[in-house]
């Protein structure tokens, strides 16, 4: 006989999702924690000057991968890394054991998002900053496209398409609903970025009122993946 006390199969998904959020919210703490060490210990100072040492590095970022370190005088260094498909490449020059001048010469897909990191490590020469917030930028960007891949997958019978990176539309023509889901990431307070999620339900022209503060709500109760999962369901099915 099947225990009475077992949970349900929404139950276990709901327990899951916590345990992803609590998982997901331990990573970015301990990278925080972590990125905060390596501030304080290498503040305005040069990376390490060779390719193991600066490979070393990938301990506290397992996602960092080193394209080319290259020591152009003895003092100059140029570096490009790459990190969940954002590129960045840089030079900087010591002198005396400290950074004299850090320069950004190149981000790929695109430095727009990231100029505001870029020009205060530039006038402050924080290699630290510029690496601990390249890396948790381009982890929530990750993150956001395989959010975007999810929904897109488990809701095959909604029409889905991409106004921007940022916003995903999910639309039932039978009803003539439409869900835009907008997905920022923005640097408000430096080194890391925050993500910020919000929503827009429209019926026809109409925008239906409070359907942000609703899924807020779910999403500060369940964490995204849920919290947007039990939303749709509830407005657009």
């Amino acid at each position: 006989m099947a225990d009475s006390a077992a949970p349900l199969p929404s139950q276990l998904d709901q327990q899951r999702d916590r345990l992803v959020q609590q998982r997901d919210a331990l990573f970015s703490q301990v990278a925080q924690l972590e990125a905060r060490v390596l501030h304080a210990k290498y503040d305005a100072l040069p990376l390490p000057p060779s390719v193991t040492s600066l490979r070393a590095l990938q301990k506290f970022y397992p996602l960092l991968d080193i394209q080319s370190f290259d020591a152009e005088e003895a003092n100059r260094f140029a570096v490009t890394f790459v990190v969940a498909g954002v590129t960045v490449s840089f030079r900087y020059v010591t002198c005396q054991g400290r950074v004299e001048s850090l320069q950004v010469l190149n981000v790929l897909p695109s430095r727009v998002p990231l100029q505001r990191l870029i020009l205060h490590c530039q006038q402050t020469c924080n290699l630290a900053f510029l690496l601990s917030g390249c890396y948790e930028y381009a982890r929530l960007l990750d993150a956001r496209s395989q959010l975007w891949k999810r929904l897109s997958r488990e809701h095959p019978y909604l029409a889905c398409s991409a106004r921007s990176p940022n916003t995903l539309i999910l639309e039932n023509s039978a009803y003539a609903l439409s869900l835009q889901i907008h997905y920022r990431i923005v640097f408000d307070r430096l080194p890391f970025p925050s993500s910020l999620l919000s929503v827009t339900l429209s019926n026809g022209p109409q925008h239906i009122p409070h359907a942000n503060d609703i899924c807020t709500g779910l999403v500060r109760e369940y964490g995204i993946d849920h919290g947007l999962q039990q939303f749709i369901k509830a407005v657009l099915l």
